[in-house]
C-alpha cells in the first residue's frame, strides 16, 4: 500500500512539473513585499492589540508602540492581554510618574478588588525577550498611559456564581 501512494505521489508531481515548465517565469518578490507591508500593522497610526504586537515581535522589537488591551496583575506579575489570544505582555511602568487614579485601578486588578475588566492603552519601548527567572518574557517599558478606565459592564454584578443561589429575605 506505501509503495502505491509513493507512485501516485511520484506520478501526480512528474504531472505537476510538467505544466509549471510550460509556464513562464515570473518575479513576484515586488509583490510580496507590498503584501506583507500592508498585513503587518503600524503602531503609529492607531493602538496595537497584544495579539497583533506578539505576532509581530520581531518586527517591533526595540521600537516605540502604542498598545491597547486589559491589565492583569496578581503578586507576581503586571501585564496586559487582548481578547482573541492568549498572549500577555509584562508592562513595567514608574508609580511615580503615572497617572494615581492608573496605579489604583492596577493595584485593584492585583488584590482582585474590582471583577471588571481594567482597559489601558499605553505608550512605550516593545522587548520581545527579556530574561525572567523561568524563560523570557515580552515587555514594555511605559512612557505614558494614554487611556485607562474599568469597564462599564456591570454584568458581573448581577449574576450569581454557577452553584450559588441568591437569598432573598
Amino acid at each position: 500500500m506505501v509503495t502505491v501512494s509513493y507512485i501516485k505521489c511520484a506520478a501526480l508531481m512528474a504531472i505537476l512539473a510538467g505544466l509549471c515548465a510550460d509556464m513562464p517565469a515570473q518575479d513576484h518578490s515586488a509583490e510580496q513585499e507590498q503584501v506583507e507591508l500592508r498585513e503587518v500593522p503600524r503602531s503609529d497610526s492607531h493602538p496595537l492589540n497584544v495579539c497583533t504586537l506578539s505576532r509581530y515581535a520581531k518586527r517591533y522589537d526595540g521600537r516605540k508602540v502604542v498598545v491597547t488591551g486589559f491589565v492583569r496583575a496578581d503578586r507576581h506579575i503586571t501585564g496586559i492581554q487582548s481578547d482573541g489570544c492568549s498572549h500577555l505582555v509584562v508592562i513595567r511602568y514608574d508609580r511615580r510618574s503615572a497617572p494615581p487614579k492608573f496605579v489604583n485601578g492596577v493595584e485593584d486588578k492585583r488584590l482582585n478588588l474590582n471583577p471588571r475588566r481594567f482597559r489601558v492603552i499605553i505608550e512605550g519601548v516593545f522587548k520581545r525577550q527579556i530574561k525572567a527567572p523561568f524563560g523570557t518574557v515580552s515587555r514594555i517599558d511605559v512612557a505614558r498611559v494614554l487611556e485607562f478606565g474599568f469597564d462599564p459592564d456591570e454584568s458581573v454584578f448581577r449574576s450569581a456564581p454557577s452553584g450559588v443561589t441568591e437569598s432573598k429575605q
